[in-house]
């Protein structure tokens, strides 16, 4: 069993200590994220912090939020893209609010154009 602080690394069979950015609860506990952390599962003793704590939960090793992927989860996955919130987004979720965006401008600009032509001839 590890002391707390500790964490049980089963590749080596020992204890070894907690880094920046883990959380270790001892006594035999695997090593777990503190958010804004990721590590890859294959090397958990390397630690990054994430660009924005939402990408990355915390945590289990290699866990990065829904739709992200890669390093310190900085990538949206294959089909997704980043919305202004930074959350990734389903492509077509994507395209669909640029659709409705503009299917409204076009909606709205011609009552505009009536609207002022209206006020011009009074």
């Amino acid at each position: 069993a590890c002391a707390e602080g500790w964490y049980y690394e089963v590749g080596r069979g020992s204890c070894a200590a907690c880094g920046t950015g883990t959380a270790c609860a001892g006594f035999g506990a695997p090593l777990r994220l503190s958010p804004g952390h990721w590590s890859p599962a294959d090397d958990p003793q390397s630690v990054f912090a994430c660009a924005e704590e939402a990408w990355c939960p915390g945590g289990e090793v290699g866990t990065c939020a829904p739709g992200r992927t890669g390093t310190a989860c900085a990538e949206c996955e294959v089909g997704r893209v980043a919305g202004d919130d930074g959350a990734c987004v389903a492509c077509e979720d994507a395209a669909s609010a640029r659709a409705a965006i503009g299917l409204i401008f076009i909606l709205v600009l011609p009552l505009l154009v009536y609207w002022r032509a209206r006020k011009v001839d009074r």
